[in-house]
């Protein structure tokens, strides 16, 4: 008998090399550059025109997602947004049996997982970095600005 012929209850996803790495590319671009969105959005919103209080707006929309990232995961709706964030949550607290672990299973999801949290992190910087930008200071890390400048300069139009 051969191998495909055999009966799996999963079917094996668990190596990377069956992950496919333009659909984990595109997950991970979806979530930087929808915190990026984020970010860029809460700096305009509060008129911030110093870099480091637009970032910190930008650390606060990714601090306010996530939880709310979880509680969707927790009460299943994480599904409709693909298998990556569905990921976050497990089975629902209302489920009163617990499904059997299949190890093959649990290396897919473990796959999922890092990748969930890659985009996650990634998205901490996005929403950092598109507060930088809706600030309007320059976006270089030697860029050394005087303090004793008045903070009401003219803004240039995005």
């Amino acid at each position: 008998m051969a191998e495909y012929d055999t009966w799996r209850p999963w079917p094996i996803w668990s190596a990377w090399k069956n992950v496919r790495f333009i659909t984990a590319i595109f997950n991970i671009c979806g979530a930087f550059f929808a915190f990026v969105v984020g970010g860029w959005i809460a700096a305009r919103i509060a008129g911030l025109r110093r870099a480091e209080p637009a970032m910190l707006h930008g650390g606060v929309v990714w601090l306010l997602a996530i939880p709310m990232l979880l509680v969707l995961a927790t009460f299943g709706a994480m599904s409709h947004w693909g298998g990556w964030y569905g990921a976050l949550g497990g089975s629902p607290a209302w489920l009163t049996t617990v499904p059997p672990v299949d190890p093959e299973a649990a290396r897919a999801f473990r796959n999922t997982a890092l990748v969930t949290v890659a985009a996650l992190l990634l998205g901490l910087v996005g929403s950092v970095l598109g507060s930088w930008m809706a600030s309007g200071e320059p976006m270089s890390l030697t860029y050394y600005r005087r303090r004793t400048l008045d903070v009401e300069r003219p803004r240039r139009v995005a």
